[in-house]
């Protein structure tokens, strides 16, 4: 087939899809269609006549000369650079991620080349994605790994302590008083230790599965400070710590719940990780936030380690995995807390000195102190005081129930809504509050019972919810008028103190 005039492939490549270029035999671009000029083309000049480099970014061009030549020495139709990242500089000047299609054309003017350009950004963009994609799902699958083996056995130690105190506890004699004892305490720090695991992996669950939802609000900082200090003190205590706070009157705009959790732990892990000396807890203002601050006499931290702490089950100095030293969740569920409500947590350490632990939050929006004295709760007797206590599962009615009576409630209990609806027809004591499980037999759940109870007895008695559920759409549903709920597993002394404040308030009272 006789050789074509240069000037027929110009219709030809006007019609392809991709950006086309031709060039002689020197490298030079003798044909360019539309989509070349408007991919390459810089303002100042125009693609024909130019050496096919300036389509390459600058510090490719000296490397393609060579490439180029040799091709022309030996020229056939085919994919350009295999198993390379090509590039090209578009109009902008940007690099653009490229495949070129090579093929030979012999002209009347000589032996020429038709390059097909592809702009290949989207496809590259996608690649990325699906790469980072796959990596985070195989990092995530490696932590779940690492997850589910540390759970496993944080939770088996303390179920192992409570057999082995059973155990003993069953060799003992009735005369055997102080053993009985030593060992029910033993029992009830292993109890405690298996409620703590349990809580964490729930905390954890739940911001897994998004189902934390913070509930903002401007309240004072020194109630909950001085909260959070008085439970970590009997820890304190028992390892020689001094702990305290700063009375504060600053107000901070936030949920009280969610920034408890954060703070708490950061307590909770200066305790831990202190040996000798003292925790304090303070806060500041800075730049229109309240700088909260955890301050302890600890081992420090390297700047190396200050990243790391913050991944899950990740313990500096326990490799033995003690539980005294927690389950290296703490400060992962800190973060992740903190990341939800755009509270900025930070730490400074100093090695063989301690740390000091701080989260950001936003100021309240009144500018008005907050009184530091806080009036005491009123403690109601629980003489007499009527319980309607409705628990499907019997070994949990009944400890309740125990529970209860000996501290002096007056206690009717319910398996069902059925029989709570029964209970009320036939006394005419009606109770004075409603401790409920959520989760009932048959087709009403515990907030449906406990309202058709309060329609029966057309009154707002109060109510507390004990709840296994981790679900924000069930706890939502518990919500009325002088209601708590309460998360299973629930101590004896924490359901006391929820009942308590639900009688210390009944409806018509401040």
């Amino acid at each position: 087939m006789p050789p074509t005039d240069l000037s027929a492939y110009r219709d030809f490549i006007e019609t392809a899809p991709d950006a086309m270029v031709v060039i002689d035999a020197d490298g030079i671009i003798r044909v360019a269609n539309e989509q070349a000029h408007a991919m390459f083309d810089k303002a100042s000049e125009r693609l024909v006549g130019q050496p096919v480099e300036v389509l390459l970014p600058e510090r490719l061009r000296h490397y393609h000369v060579a490439h180029r030549r040799a091709y022309m020495a030996n020229p056939n139709p085919r994919a350009m650079g295999t198993g390379m990242e090509l590039w090209a500089e578009g109009a902008d000047g940007r690099e653009i991620p490229v495949e070129i299609s090579l093929s030979p054309i012999a002209t009347k003017q000589g032996p020429h080349v038709a390059a097909a350009i592809r702009d290949i950004s989207a496809r590259k963009q996608v690649e990325t994605a699906l790469r980072v994609a796959k990596e985070a799902a195989e990092s995530a699958n490696e932590t779940k790994s690492r997850f589910l083996a540390a759970a496993s056995h944080d939770l088996r130690q303390p179920l192992q302590a409570l057999r082995m105190h059973l155990t003993a506890l069953a060799s003992t004699t009735p005369e055997d008083v102080d053993l009985h004892a030593a060992i029910g305490q033993k029992m009830s720090h292993a109890v405690n230790g298996l409620t703590d695991i349990l809580d964490t992996l729930l905390d954890v669950a739940r911001l897994d599965m998004n189902q934390v939802q913070p509930t903002l609000a401007d309240f004072a900082l020194d109630d909950l400070l001085r909260d959070l200090v008085k439970h970590a003190e009997p820890l304190a205590t028992e390892k020689g710590l001094r702990i305290g706070h700063v009375a504060t009157r600053l107000r901070v705009h936030s949920d009280r719940g969610l920034l408890a959790r954060i703070v708490g732990n950061l307590i909770a892990n200066a305790v831990r990780h202190t040996t000798s000396g003292r925790v304090l807890v303070g806060c500041r203002r800075s730049s229109g936030r309240v700088r909260i601050e955890v301050w302890d006499n600890g081992p420090g931290i390297a700047e190396e380690s200050r990243e790391a702490i913050f991944d899950e089950y990740v313990q500096l100095g326990n490799p033995q995995r003690q539980r005294k030293f927690g389950l290296g969740l703490g400060l992962s569920i800190v973060r992740r807390i903190a990341a939800l409500l755009d509270h900025p947590v930070s730490v400074r350490s100093e090695p063989g000195r301690g740390s000091v632990f701080a989260v950001e939050v936003p100021h309240a929006a009144s500018l008005a102190f907050a009184p530091l004295e806080r009036a005491d709760q009123p403690v109601v007797s629980p003489a007499g005081t009527r319980v309607l206590f409705i628990e499907d599962d019997p070994d949990v009615r009944e400890a309740t129930a125990l529970i209860l009576k000996l501290k002096g409630f007056d206690v009717r209990t319910a398996s069902s809504g059925e029989e709570a609806y029964a209970s009320l027809s036939d006394s005419d004591e009606a109770p004075d509050l409603i401790l409920s499980d959520f989760r009932l037999p048959g087709s009403e759940n515990g907030a449906q019972v406990v309202q058709r109870v309060r329609t029966l007895l057309d009154r707002e008695v109060p109510v507390v919810f004990m709840t296994g559920d981790t679900s924000e759409a069930r706890i939502r549903e518990t919500r009325m008028a002088y209601c708590d709920v309460l998360r299973k597993p629930i101590d004896g002394e924490k359901l006391l103190r929820a009942l308590n404040d639900a009688l210390a308030h009944p409806p018509g009272h401040a």
